[in-house]
């Protein structure tokens, strides 16, 4: 896994554009949230406090803060990620520790991955990955293969990445260890759908979710159905689409977990669109943004928005609700 999420620090411009369509005679307000700002005080008073402390503290103890440093502000101020990064390096080049290097190198790849510079992060990760082949560390040889393995995907070199999710699941198949296999069969499921080779995407996502369902991982397995349904969806298939991202809606209502609902709901309104069954689509949309709205997870309003405007273009389809 390549690590956390998204941090926002900075101030952004939240844009509200407010438009109104009619409806058979009834006018629905349509709100544009483009950009927010959920956790960023939090966040800025972790990198200060990492900071203070960074300042005050032995060699050793830099390195790990460095990284911690790194990873608030990758995918975000890529130039401080970068800074951090090239720092916890120079530390464990100086302390003399090949694993510490690796870690360091493979965050570095990390960090260009998330700013879409895919060739420089396969550089970095291939660097991590001939240190730990030479410590014969095989958990992070498959972690570095799986992060290759994703950053050829992202450039469309579907072949390539395919070989390293195999190499990272086999190392895997050897460790039995299932949590990383189900992952690497996911990740293949998703490099297949890409190459619209649906019929093998569906074996490897059937065959993660699976694996999962032997874990009992509840939460995994209601994200391998939904990548099933996806691939349904794709295949202009909705019926079976719907199937499956219902069941995976079952468990994330059992979960609770509705940063999860708002993407199945949403969709679960697609695979509706796409039988042209309006009302339904947009009660399905109406829920996500309601479980948006209530819990302010803004990122995904723009998405759902987006889709209601393809309703826009159909009014004369879409019924009196």
């Amino acid at each position: 896994m390549l690590g956390n999420s998204y941090i926002l620090f900075k101030p952004f411009l939240c844009i509200f554009t407010f438009a109104y369509f009619n409806t058979m005679k009834r006018k629905i307000p349509f709100i544009f949230i483009l950009i927010i700002l959920s956790t960023i005080s939090s966040r800025a008073s972790i990198v200060d406090s990492l900071k203070n402390v960074l300042s005050i503290s032995p060699d050793s103890a830099k390195f790990n803060i460095c990284l911690d440093i790194a990873a608030q502000y990758r995918g975000i101020n890529t130039d401080s990620a970068i800074f951090y990064n090239q720092k916890a390096i120079s530390i464990a080049k100086k302390l003399g520790s090949a694993q510490k290097l690796s870690a360091a190198s493979n965050e570095m790849g990390v960090v260009y991955y998330l700013n879409d510079q895919y060739i420089k992060a396969i550089e970095y990760y291939e660097q991590a990955l001939k240190i730990d082949k030479k410590l014969k560390n095989k958990v992070d040889i498959s972690t570095r293969l799986n992060n290759i393995g994703l950053s050829y995907c992202a450039v469309g070199n579907y072949s390539i990445a395919i070989d390293n999710f195999h190499k990272a699941l086999k190392i895997d198949y050897e460790r039995n260890d299932t949590a990383k296999i189900a992952i690497r069969l996911n990740n293949i499921g998703i490099v297949y759908t890409r190459f619209e080779q649906f019929a093998k995407a569906l074996e490897y996502f059937i065959n993660a979710y699976k694996t999962d369902s032997a874990r009992n991982d509840k939460a995994l397995c209601a994200a391998r159905l939904s990548n099933i349904g996806w691939v349904y969806l794709k295949m202009n298939k909705p019926d079976q689409s719907i199937d499956y991202l219902n069941k995976a809606i079952v468990i994330d209502t059992e979960l609770k977990n509705e940063f999860n609902l708002t993407i199945r709901y949403n969709n679960l309104g697609n695979a509706y669109l796409l039988k042209k069954e309006y009302n339904e689509a947009i009660n399905l949309f109406n829920k996500s943004l309601n479980l948006i709205e209530n819990r302010e997870i803004k990122q995904l309003l723009l998405m759902c928005y987006l889709v209601w405007e393809k309703l826009i273009t159909r009014p004369n389809k879409v019924h009196e609700l």
